[in-house]
């Protein structure tokens, strides 16, 4: 990201004094504070990061710019500092066609104490001169400030995209990616993404609109910081101008998703730093409404070991994860949680959690009356269960998955399937909670839920591609209002400026200010779909229309078939199958409330020869007598190739691997990470999923489906080679 156009009213004179720098930079950046020189005693100490460079230098210093970064912590913001002290030459003779005349300003590493406005992000002095020691001008000046500015935000982007969540987001710093393998940064040109069933990385355009909300809360709290001046005054100035740019910021999301979505009027949305953690919303309206009535409740989740990792944890009012998404890193005083344990104000005793698998230990998948008939007997178990215990029927969450992790619909494929568990049971004692977080179901079927009084999770980190992981309820009006004070837990994971003021009991125990790294997230899932909206005939409402389902039925045809075409290779149909039918088939015409009315997550078994194979294979049948019987891969060897995707993997074949494996190897691939589907003989599967990007893609015209299925051969081609030699990794 290059700095923004010099000002065009910045005259070339000789910069002399504090009020030349201030007016160079007022027009560059809103970050910057100017202040006055420091005192000689400071500039003699300073080194200016390079390490070459004699202190004598710091002699001609006129001015030293504050960059205002005050949403990180002091080590996070050292290091956005130190990065932009290594980058920023670079960036501003990039944007000024040469460095000749971009002004010479070096780091003062901010005091030992880290004390001060910017959180320990240390200052830049100015200099009199240009980087080649020429008189500078306020227009060099500029160059450098802009400069300065913009690769800070952009270091910053990639350190808050990775926070404000749970240990998922959290990176690797050997590898610079998460437990997904996926980095907070823009992946190279060239690469493959068909991850969207599981993370992404931040596409060139959601990194730009990150950028661009960072800056704007940033901004907030720089100017509260000039208008305050330093000390204890300007942080608290700069904390409230933050906290004020985040709650703006969190209506404006809230109001764009409404509308891109196109949610019936009246329904609330509740920003969540992922799907699972957006389960807690939902439980803590049914336990005020069991309350009343003194029962337990029971939260039915179907489609179990598709859905996201902590949905049960959450579904139960416990804890998924070791950070709590509204905890600074640094935070000594967060409290110590662990996967399982009680949330505060959520009262365990009171709440089960009954999981119904999503498949047959074969790995096939139940009928929709088989499914509806568990879950009638699960509830008929807890009624029972209530009448011995000598307390009323409990009260009923029930879960329907509109978009497994392999694009399954269980209970979700419309409000038909779980209308007659909610008439059984009666609405005065069920809850339904649509589970529609991998993006698939278009805005037609959002409504459908919303307006038959469901309450919706969605996310804008699978389908439509922004980075992991961001979350929203939609809350239908009956059920806006439910919450009690006491779910003070609900702090750990909400801010103010997730609620909207029309829930004022919910916003009184969210922890007061915004979550950064959501808002950052957001705004780039927002940037793709405004992409896809532009793309799409008739906007997003036209996802379930005849042009997008021509166009992702040929991508879902043109996927199979090359996976056909490779030896040792199976799509996993829909019910659990071998998939060997057109995908024209496959297409429901009629349903308008799925994307392209088909499966859009395509799921790939891997087999290796049986001999010297790993040790977790399922065999897919015998051997005809000339070519060994291929055994399907199970999860753990999945994922040590999976990771292996997103990176140059060619070192890690042998030696006695072909110059066509290894420009195989080579390319870099994200995909969906393995999803287990059966115990007994099902293995494990790779995925290969459509994102907004994609759909965009398509929709592009002559020539648009043929590149992405070149760019799909690339990735299987990369799989079946790391499946051949996985037992030979180097």
């Amino acid at each position: 990201m290059g700095p923004p156009p010099l000002a065009a009213a910045v005259r070339d004179v000789p910069l002399l004094d504090v009020a030349a720098v201030t007016a160079a930079v007022a027009d560059c950046s809103p970050l910057l504070v100017v202040d006055p020189p420091p005192c000689p005693a400071t500039t003699n100490d300073a080194d200016d990061g390079d390490g070459g460079d004699p202190p004598s230098r710091l002699a001609a210093v006129v001015a030293t710019l504050r960059l205002v970064m005050p949403t990180l912590t002091p080590v996070e913001a050292a290091g956005v500092a130190a990065t932009t002290e290594r980058r920023w030459r670079k960036c501003a003779a990039v944007a000024t066609g040469g460095d000749a005349g971009v002004a010479n300003l070096t780091w003062l590493p901010p005091p030992a104490s880290g004390v001060g406005s910017g959180h320990g992000s240390g200052s830049w002095a100015v200099h009199g001169t240009t980087l080649n020691g020429t008189p500078t001008t306020p227009r060099g000046i500029t160059a450098a400030a802009a400069a300065i500015a913009a690769t800070a935000v952009t270091a910053a982007v990639a350190v808050l995209l990775a926070g404000g969540g749970d240990d998922r987001l959290t990176v690797v710093p050997s590898t610079g990616r998460n437990k997904y393998h996926v980095p907070p940064t823009v992946p190279p040109v060239g690469a493959v993404l068909r991850s969207s069933c599981t993370a992404s990385p931040v596409s060139a355009a959601g990194a730009a609109a990150a950028a661009e909300t960072l800056t704007r809360v940033w901004a907030g709290g720089a100017a509260a910081v000039a208008a305050a001046g330093k000390g204890a005054a300007a942080m608290e100035a700069e904390a409230e101008g933050v906290a004020m740019a985040m709650d703006a910021i969190a209506a404006e999301t809230r109001r764009r998703l409404a509308a891109s979505l196109g949610l019936p009027a009246g329904v609330a949305v509740v920003l969540t730093p992922s799907g699972s953690d957006a389960e807690l919303l939902p439980l803590a309206a049914a336990v005020a409404l069991s309350a009343r009535r003194g029962a337990e409740v029971v939260s039915l989740v179907v489609a179990a070991g598709e859905v996201g990792s902590g949905t049960a944890d959450a579904a139960g009012g416990a804890h998924f994860s070791t950070i709590l998404p509204t905890a600074l890193p640094a935070d000594a005083l967060a409290p110590a949680v662990a996967p399982g344990v009680a949330v505060m104000g959520f009262d365990t005793s009171r709440v089960r959690v009954v999981s119904l698998p999503a498949r047959n230990a074969s790995g096939t998948v139940p009928s929709p009356s088989a499914t509806t008939d568990a879950v009638l007997d699960a509830v008929a178990t807890a009624d029972a269960a209530a009448t011995v215990a000598g307390n009323p029927p409990p009260y009923i969450v029930l879960h329907a998955v509109d978009g497994s992790k392999t694009g399954l619909r269980v209970l979700g494929a419309n409000p038909v399937e779980p209308a007659g568990v909610v008439d059984h049971l009666g609405a005065d004692r069920c809850l339904l909670v649509v589970d529609a977080c991998q993006g698939r179901t278009t805005p037609a079927g959002l409504r459908r839920w919303l307006e038959g009084g469901a309450v919706v999770l969605v996310t804008g980190s699978k389908f439509w591609g922004g980075p992991p992981f961001s979350g929203a309820v939609l809350l239908p009006p009956q059920v806006a209002t439910l919450w009690q004070a006491t779910d003070e837990g609900l702090a750990d994971y909400l801010t103010t400026a997730d609620v909207p003021p029309s829930l004022p009991v919910l916003r009184g125990v969210a922890t007061r200010g915004g979550n950064v790294g959501l808002l950052l997230r957001w705004a780039a899932a927002l940037a793709e779909m405004d992409s896809l909206s532009a793309r799409v005939p008739g906007g997003l409402g036209g996802l379930g229309g005849e042009e997008v389902r021509k166009v992702v039925a040929a991508w879902v045809g043109g996927i199979c078939q090359l996976v056909r075409e490779r030896p040792g290779m199976e799509v996993l149909s829909e019910d659990g199958g071998k998939d060997s039918d057109d995908a024209d088939d496959k297409v429901d015409e009629d349903d308008v409330t799925r994307l392209g009315g088909i499966n859009t997550v395509v799921c790939v078994r891997l087999a290796a020869p049986s001999s010297g194979g790993p040790t977790d294979v399922h065999s897919n049948g015998t051997s005809d007598g000339t070519v060994p019987p291929l055994k399907w891969l199970g999860v753990p060897t999945l994922k040590r190739i999976h990771a292996l995707l997103p990176i140059d993997a060619s070192t890690a074949l042998p030696p006695s691997a072909s110059a066509a494996d290894v420009r195989a190897a080579a390319a870099v691939v994200y995909a969906g990470q393995p999803v287990a589907v059966g115990k007994a003989s099902g293995g494990g599967v790779l995925r290969l999923a459509a994102s907004a990007a994609l759909v965009c893609q398509l929709l592009g015209g002559e020539g648009q489906l043929e590149k992405a299925l070149a760019a799909d051969a690339m990735a299987l081609d990369k799989m079946g080679v790391l499946a051949k030699w996985v037992d030979g990794f180097v």
